[in-house]
């Protein structure tokens, strides 16, 4: 963890303490996040239970437990549509998906990404993160990346 922490420090500038407190942080926050989740689970699982009772004083218990099971089932494959409908791409990005299937793409990030993925998933994580929460930071983050970046061109060019 040190090690991690001493490699994002170096590329963000940031002192290694800063670094581990921002991942203490993350998950205090991811934490917080299955909280919530599970709290959400057991109010659903209430209103269930309240739509059951409710059934239950007009037909047979089992009857209740049915419709209240086949409501549930409806409700749930309804929310999983409208969220098909709103994020399926439209044409015009299908069409580009396959356009761009077809160009295959060398470049040194692509690499370097391939080469060390976790990493690569752990700095977008936290540059997410750091970017949401300190708004008056984002100038310096994104010269930082700039700067980082440019240097790698640069050395590139320099040695082709």
């Amino acid at each position: 963890m040190s090690n991690l922490s001493n490699i994002l420090s170096k590329l963000i500038g940031f002192k290694p303490q800063e670094v581990s407190k921002i991942f203490i942080n993350l998950g205090i926050l991811i934490s917080i996040i299955f909280l919530a989740f599970s709290l959400i689970l057991i109010g659903l699982a209430f209103l269930i239970w309240a739509l059951y009772l409710f059934l239950k004083s007009f037909v047979s218990l089992s009857m209740a437990a049915l419709l209240s099971g086949v409501i549930t089932i409806i409700f749930s494959i309804t929310i999983i549509l409208l969220a098909k409908i709103i994020f399926t791409p439209t044409r015009s990005k299908k069409i580009i998906k396959e356009i761009d299937s077809d160009v295959e793409y060398e470049s040194e990030i692509n690499l370097l990404v391939a080469k060390h993925p976790m990493i690569t998933v752990l700095t977008a994580l936290i540059s997410g993160f750091l970017m949401g929460n300190f708004p008056s930071e984002r100038k310096e983050f994104l010269k930082a990346i700039i700067m980082v970046l440019s240097k790698k061109i640069i050395n590139k060019n320099s040695d082709e």
